[in-house]
């Protein structure tokens, strides 16, 4: 879908999470969250608002590495929250314009990290197959053009925004300027016939000089 931003997920150090996608169709990479242990309290959780209800509503809080959030489902809403903030400073900012600038401001992903002992080492991330990929050090043909910085993204584009006002408005004074002149001119031609003699305006020089003919 040409309109729709696909977000994959990264970990805390960058690298792909085990459970997300990747893809040429990807645009870029979030936070998604990853405990890391499979044992005890998850270690990187996404911390955020929930409600603590069960079966029903219940009181407000929030996640915590017992009660912990991971997921592409929150990944792509940091994307999603981004757009909300670059449409607050230019509103006629279309899908594509967005999903450029998006781009254009990702961080650069990670191609290595520390091992534990004993830990094998972290393959690059290949085009999707039938082998499931766990971590994996992204590339720009997987899991996007690299990964979100939102502040980079807003920034961008009030900079465009403000490049746009001073092109409509150095625009608007060089069409002022020019009209100024035509006017100058118009103002300058009528100061002339003012001062022309009578017969050049009633018509009496053509009594006073001959039909030029042109011999073929």
């Amino acid at each position: 879908c040409p309109c729709a931003v696909a977000v994959s997920g990264v970990r805390h150090i960058g690298s792909k999470v085990g459970y997300s996608n990747i893809g040429p169709e990807v645009a870029l990479a979030a936070p998604a969250g990853n405990c890391v242990n499979l044992q005890g309290p998850c270690l990187y959780p996404l911390l955020t608002t929930i409600n603590l209800g069960l079966r029903q509503a219940g009181a407000n809080g929030y996640s915590d590495s017992s009660d912990y959030s991971v997921g592409t489902s929150f990944a792509a809403p940091l994307v999603a929250g981004t757009i909300g903030l670059m449409l607050s400073v230019d509103p006629s900012l279309t899908p594509a314009k967005i999903r450029e600038i998006l781009q254009a401001t990702t961080r650069p992903f990670p191609t290595s990290r520390t091992l534990a002992p004993g830990e094998d080492p972290v393959q690059v991330c290949r085009a999707p197959d039938d082998k499931d990929q766990l971590e994996c050090f992204c590339t720009n043909t997987t899991c996007g053009s690299g990964m979100l910085d939102a502040g980079a993204a807003v920034a961008r584009d009030a900079v465009l925004v403000k490049e746009e006002r001073m092109q409509r408005q150095v625009a608007q004074h060089a069409h002022g300027e020019h009209v100024d002149h035509l006017r100058r001119h118009a103002r300058c031609v009528e100061d002339d016939l003012r001062e022309l003699p009578d017969f050049l305006l009633d018509g009496s020089l053509e009594r006073l000089v001959p039909p030029l003919v042109v011999g073929h």
